[in-house]
């Protein structure tokens, strides 16, 4: 319930600003909706790292889409989903399995027109991080590696980056993101056994991708 309550209150806070805006500038012409797709790195960051001495997360890879709408010509609010894996330093040779994160987010994004086909943007979001990482376990008096699904906590974020109009309806863009999830403190009970996550969830998404715009154009 804590955790629920910190994400609408960052949400609301997001909200005032955007609705403030979207009153001054509700006359101007605009898209109605955003719809985008990619994919990049995904480079974890602080704790993680070195989780659990030797199971530390390592770059990996990531893919999302986003669904967003304007509220004016240049301020769209929106869903977004994104999913990171990534790589395990372990000391163990035999482990194959990954560190996977999955967020759900709502975003909002300011554009940033002008007369050239070339956009930059920025960026925040809210959401939760869904940790489900490698976990040494004892099943049965027997240690072993399993991928735990830990309890969500409240994630947040910020990013830039640029759109390139390739027509009328949509383009190419790539972009940076940072993303930190408030994880330190969620666990999942398994086997009888409460483990802890203890780090927070932090990552660097560097990626491309392509949007599209619907609606009445620019």
């Amino acid at each position: 319930m804590k955790r629920l309550s910190t994400f609408l209150t960052i949400a609301l806070v997001m909200a005032v600003p955007m609705l403030v805006v979207a009153q001054e500038q509700a006359a101007e012409e605009k898209d109605a909706l955003e719809v985008g797709i990619r994919g990049g790195l995904g480079v974890p960051v602080g704790g993680i790292t070195s989780w659990n001495d030797s199971l530390g997360a390592k770059v990996g890879w990531n893919v999302g889409f986003e669904v967003g709408y304007f509220l004016t010509r240049e301020m769209v609010l929106g869903l977004g989903f994104s999913f990171n894996e990534f790589d395990i330093e372990s000391n163990t040779a035999s482990l194959d399995i990954k560190h996977r994160l999955y967020t759900p987010k709502l975003y909002l994004k300011r554009y940033f027109f002008g007369e050239s086909n070339w956009v930059p943007y920025v960026k925040v979001y809210a959401g939760l991080d869904f940790p489900k990482f490698a976990t040494f376990v004892v099943d049965q008096g027997v240690g072993k590696f399993r991928q735990l699904s830990y309890k969500p906590g409240v994630a947040a974020g910020l990013g830039a980056g640029v759109f390139y109009y390739t027509s009328d309806y949509g383009g190419l863009f790539a972009e940076a993101e940072f993303q930190h999830g408030f994880t330190k403190d969620v666990s999942k009970t398994w086997g009888g056994t409460r483990y802890v996550f203890g780090e927070s969830s932090s990552a660097l998404e560097v990626r491309a991708g392509i949007n599209v715009f619907f609606g009445s154009g620019q």
